[in-house]
């Protein structure tokens, strides 16, 4: 068991049966005892975010667009510092291993329904990246169920930081020029190479 880390938090070595282990066994487990606190924290963050870019996007808000560009960029960037901090202190959790994929699912959906019903977004390309989306969290699902992880891979992480970028683009430029429309292509095919 290593001593209390930034912010109280303790790690501890658990072996495969989820006890506590004098020795640990190879490969072990880490778990971030007090860590579920900011985890849960700013993953609600993200998840209350949604109805806020929502209803920045349709409701006729004064500088709705930009409200909701500077929320979805917050939350976008509290998710990528969430998980380079959760990895690099080996605090990452099962709450966050579940609810973080959730709450990145329901911010990206909330935004592309937003702007196909605005008219900004064809449609065609938000039902790719959304089927897209739960497929392969249906397939994590069923590996989950056979006690086999379905780490992301690199070209995952590239998908979600041009869809990312793609709907960011999307929000703040109204109309889309031709660069956020070739950003969207490009988010459309690594979403589709990707889940092949």
């Amino acid at each position: 068991m290593t001593g209390p880390g930034p912010v109280g938090a303790r790690l501890m070595e658990v072996d495969r049966t989820g006890l506590q282990s004098d020795s640990a066994p190879v490969g072990p487990v880490r778990t971030c005892i007090g860590c579920r606190g900011r985890d849960s924290r700013s993953t609600l963050l993200r998840i209350v975010a949604v109805p806020v870019v929502v209803v920045a996007l349709l409701d006729e808000t004064p500088n709705g667009d930009k409200l909701a560009a500077v929320v979805f960029a917050l939350a976008a960037v509290t998710d990528g510092l969430d998980g380079y901090i959760a990895r690099s202190r080996g605090a990452i959790t099962n709450f966050g291993k579940l609810m973080d994929p959730v709450a990145d699912k329901l911010l990206i959906t909330a935004a592309l329904v937003s702007l196909v019903s605005l008219g900004r977004l064809a449609a065609w390309v938000a039902m790719v990246i959304i089927a897209r989306e739960f497929a392969v969290t249906a397939l994590r699902a069923v590996a989950a169920e056979r006690g086999a992880v379905i780490a992301a891979s690199w070209l995952g992480k590239v998908k979600t930081t041009l869809q990312i970028a793609a709907v960011f683009a999307l929000i703040a430029v109204n109309p889309a020029t031709l660069a956020v429309n070739l950003l969207v292509y490009a988010a459309v095919a690594i979403t589709v190479i990707s889940g092949a």
